[in-house]
C-alpha cells in the first residue's frame, strides 16, 4: 500500500492485495486434483474534506479471480461517500451511491459502510447493481438522539435475490434501521 497526504484535509492511496490457494478442480476428470486459486485486488481510494462539515471519499476497486486454467474474472467496484457533521448542527450524517459489477461470488467486492451507532455492516458486492444508504442521527435534546439508516442494493438481470429463506422475489433488497439513545 502507498499513501500519499499532502495536506490535513486530503488523502490518497493505492494498495494491491494478492492470495494464493488451491482448491479441488471443478473439471469432470477421472482423479480429482488440486487447481491453484489466484485472487488479486487493486483499490484506489481518494479522501478530501471540503470544510468542516463537508467531507467526501471515492473508491474503485478490481478483483480478479483465477482458478487453474478456466478464464479469470474480472469485478470491480466504485463509490462516492459524502458526510456532513456540522459542529453547532442538531443533524448530521452520511450517504453512499456505489456501482458494481462482477461476474460471479468468485469475485465478490467487500466494503465497511457506516452505520447506526454501535453497528457496522461489511457490505458484499456480488453480481452487477448500485448500492446506496443514507444514515442521520438528529440531536432532539441534550440527552437524547435518534439514529436512522437506509440502505438499498438494487440489482441489474435478475428476478430474486437471495436464496433459501433470505430469497426475496425482485430485483431490489432494503434494510431500515431506527436507534433511539437516551445518556443518562
Amino acid at each position: 500500500q502507498v499513501t500519499y497526504t499532502p495536506t490535513k484535509t486530503f488523502k490518497a492511496f493505492v494498495r494491491y492485495k494478492s492470495e494464493l490457494k488451491q482448491q479441488n478442480t471443478d473439471l469432470e476428470v477421472p482423479i480429482n486434483y488440486l487447481d491453484n486459486i489466484k485472487k488479486e485486488s487493486y483499490r484506489g481510494d481518494v479522501s478530501w474534506q471540503l470544510n468542516k462539515s463537508w467531507s467526501f471519499q471515492n473508491r474503485l476497486e478490481v478483483s480478479q479471480f483465477k482458478k487453474g486454467i478456466i478464464k479469470a474474472e474480472f469485478g470491480y467496484m466504485v463509490y462516492q461517500d459524502v458526510d456532513y457533521s456540522p459542529t453547532l448542527s442538531k443533524i448530521s450524517g452520511n450517504f453512499r451511491v456505489a456501482y458494481f459489477n462482477t461476474p460471479s461470488y468468485n469475485s465478490r467486492i467487500y466494503a465497511y459502510e457506516d452505520d447506526v451507532l454501535y453497528n457496522f455492516s461489511f457490505g458484499m458486492y456480488s453480481g452487477k447493481g448500485f448500492r446506496n444508504y443514507i444514515n442521520l442521527k438528529y440531536k432532539i435534546i441534550k440527552h437524547l438522539d435518534v439514529w436512522a439508516r437506509c440502505a438499498m442494493f438494487l440489482y441489474k438481470d435478475v428476478e430474486t435475490v437471495g436464496s433459501g429463506l433470505d430469497e426475496l422475489k425482485g430485483n431490489k433488497k432494503t434494510d431500515v434501521k431506527l436507534q433511539i439513545r437516551y445518556q443518562f
